[in-house]
């Protein structure tokens, strides 16, 4: 089978998932409701539940995403959770404004596997137990975007191809997590004026700011 699509409803769903199979790209269409898409699966075979002692909407890895798997909003107010707080790997994820773990280095989902996404509103990433890379090149206009850090150390690197952080045109928040964690805004290639102001929580958010 080259092709799995699922049409949700017209009611509030919420999905769980766990894999895809390879060579099978996979299609959720969310229809009207409010919906919540949460993919993450056992980080292991034998399904140790880890220690969440067992919380599987909010514990797994993404490792079983194994061919491209599209979530289309559609209508409704829809959130889109990557779950991958328990992968003991330190892996490399590429976030844009239409796909995540896609870029050619990358290695977040296993082999073939990648996400893209149109009409979600919110956008959420759990990095985990290994010292991931992020590469943030471009957030979606309609789409607040977090990144949570595990207990690595990450590297969240904000820039876009052409070495400038104008693409992120939506809230990016970012937390750390337990490691020694590190946030870089690369704007080293912006030719044009800009104003930039920096809080002890926030970066670029004054009124009159246009970093981003």
């Amino acid at each position: 089978m080259i092709q799995l699509t699922i049409h949700l409803g017209r009611n509030n769903y919420v999905v769980k998932v766990e894999g895809t199979a390879e060579g099978t790209n996979t299609t959720i269409n969310a229809g009207n409701g409010n919906d919540v898409i949460n993919v993450s699966g056992p980080p292991d075979e034998d399904g140790d539940p880890g220690p969440g002692g067992g919380n599987r909407e909010r514990e797994g890895s993404v490792d079983k995403v194994a061919s491209i798997l599209t979530v289309n909003g559609e209508l409704g107010i829809d959130q889109l959770n990557l779950i991958d707080n328990l992968d003991p790997t330190g892996d490399t994820v590429t976030v844009t404004d239409m796909t995540i773990g896609m870029g050619p280095s990358d290695s977040f989902f296993g082999p073939n596997g990648g996400v893209i996404y149109t009409s979600i509103a919110t956008l959420q990433l759990f990095l985990g137990l290994g010292g991931d890379h992020g590469f943030v090149e471009s957030t979606h206009a309609e789409t607040e975007t977090f990144i949570f850090g595990g207990d690595g150390d990450e590297e969240i690197l904000v820039r876009n191809g052409f070495g400038t952080a104008s693409d992120i045109r939506n809230l990016l928040d970012v937390h750390g997590g337990k490691g020694q964690d590190q946030l870089v805004v690369d704007d080293a290639a912006e030719s044009a004026a800009t104003t930039v102001t920096i809080t002890g929580q926030q970066v670029g958010a004054g009124v009159n700011d246009n970093l981003f």
